[in-house]
């Protein structure tokens, strides 16, 4: 049996603050301290020699010897072709990046969001007498997020294996340190456990059919929420990268500049709260928004955060705002996260949902790939300015 490849992990932090004049390209080159330990990795335009990573060998286990939170983490499978560099000839043969058509995304996810919606519609309408307490509600919306986010993962691996990864001349895909897969998982596990309890407390009514809160105005309203909850998001998110004093809160999600889908959980305990539930309560707030439009919302937003730390080289976008975001230049695509990731604490494309804030900001990232012409010119001169980080 080969060796196992131990998961590339390289960290940003304040180590990689950008300084007057760097440009984009310059802080993606420049070596960072590792979070978790370790030394900077020589760069070279060459697939690495070495590794100075934390080990990710629980991945590589039996399933059999693998604890419950490691069998939940390895939902995640990240493919084999994604966890190893690849040269610039390999990378430059795969051409310019695919589109991936919006059709299958949504059915991918209309399916898990409608059915809890359809389950609930159809009991209020053939049994009116029995409606459903708001602890039941919570628990079968929670199931079928439970289960769409099994299924996303599936699919977004899908898209890795089909088309490979951003960068993976230089870096492969990471996986979950061992020091941070219990944590990982827990992670995950109280998300899905949230999400679902947040339209359950902001606008359940159990006497009412959770169709009567779906009309003609419901995708604008969804469309609109997007870009409600990625302000809160980009206020907290970019102070978190501009201010020494609240780095701290943010430090841990950047502990990998290549992320996998599982990845996108890794936070510390104060991001979290902010994430998971105080900016959707305050777009709430923003934007008034029905029960079932906000469970439907929050199945999109799961797939969109996901999909942004998978890293896939392909033209993946917010399903749910892209076709009217686009023509503004306001969508955000899989690359725009991903570039935020390996810029580190320097910043630039701090919106998850949309690129609105950051467009209005002027905190938006030119994009490398997506939408460029083909063959790609990686040179500092096409890259755009950093940002000076405040202080």
């Amino acid at each position: 049996m080969s060796e196992p490849v131990i998961a590339h992990v390289e960290h940003s932090d304040s180590s990689r603050e950008s300084s007057p004049g760097a440009t984009a390209q310059e802080m993606l080159d420049k070596p960072a301290i590792g979070q978790f330990g370790g030394e900077p990795e020589p760069q070279s335009s060459r697939p690495a020699k070495k590794n100075w990573r934390p080990p990710s060998k629980w991945f590589f286990k039996p399933t059999e010897e693998q604890t419950f939170f490691e069998k939940m983490a390895a939902k995640d499978q990240v493919p084999a072709s994604v966890r190893e560099t690849v040269t610039q000839e390999e990378y430059d043969a795969r051409g310019p990046v695919p589109h991936e058509p919006l059709l299958p995304q949504h059915f991918l996810i209309l399916r898990y969001a409608l059915i809890p919606v359809a389950l609930h519609a159809a009991s209020y309408h053939f049994f009116p007498q029995y409606t459903w307490p708001p602890a039941f509600a919570w628990f079968i919306y929670f199931l079928t997020m439970y289960r769409f986010a099994f299924a996303m993962i599936q699919y977004l691996n899908g898209v890795q294996e089909k088309y490979g990864v951003f960068d993976q001349v230089n870096k492969p895909r990471d996986l979950a340190p061992d020091q941070h897969v219990n944590r990982l998982t827990i992670g995950v596990i109280l998300f899905l456990l949230v999400r679902p309890a947040i339209p359950v407390f902001l606008a359940y009514d159990r006497n009412v059919s959770p169709l009567a809160g779906i009309d003609m105005w419901t995708p604008l309203r969804m469309i609109g929420y997007t870009i409600a909850l990625d302000l809160p998001f980009y206020c907290y998110h970019r102070m978190t990268h501009e201010l020494n004093s609240l780095w701290f809160v943010h430090r841990l999600h950047h502990g990998t500049k290549h992320p996998s889908v599982l990845l996108s959980i890794l936070a510390g305990d104060i991001q979290e709260l902010i994430e998971i539930l105080l900016c959707p309560l305050i777009a709430s707030y923003l934007m008034n928004m029905s029960f079932a439009e906000l469970q439907v919302s929050a199945v999109y937003q799961l797939f969109t955060e996901a999909m942004g730390h998978s890293g896939a080289r392909a033209d993946l976008t917010n399903p749910i705002n892209s076709v009217f975001l686009k023509p503004f230049g306001l969508d955000i695509v899989l690359e725009d996260h991903d570039l935020h990731h390996r810029y580190g604490r320097s910043g630039l494309n701090f919106g998850k949902q949309t690129l609105v804030w950051d467009t209005l900001f002027g905190t938006k990232g030119e994009r490398l790939e997506t939408g460029k012409p083909f063959p790609y010119k990686h040179t500092a001169e096409t890259q755009p300015k950093a940002p000076i980080l405040a202080h």
